[in-house]
């Protein structure tokens, strides 16, 4: 399993995983975008983090609630 973190990291949103940068971008709103859609191509768990430095959310993927396709 994959673990990725978004952090807020001086002016920017930073998305690692493991320790190791990931991506980088200008807004949370950007950063939550691209950070569930390259979560969501593995099997892992992104935790969203405040500004303050407390975790916001933690998602798994795949999400274990939404079924998979029978067909």
């Amino acid at each position: 399993m994959n673990h990725f973190q978004l952090k807020p990291r001086g002016d920017r949103w930073e998305l690692t995983e493991g320790g190791n940068p990931v991506g980088s971008f200008a807004t949370k709103e950007r950063a939550l975008q691209r950070s569930t859609a390259i979560v969501s191509e593995v099997t892992g768990s992104l935790r969203i983090f405040r500004a303050d430095g407390t975790i916001e959310e933690e998602l798994i993927y795949p999400n274990p609630a939404i079924p998979a396709d029978s067909s």
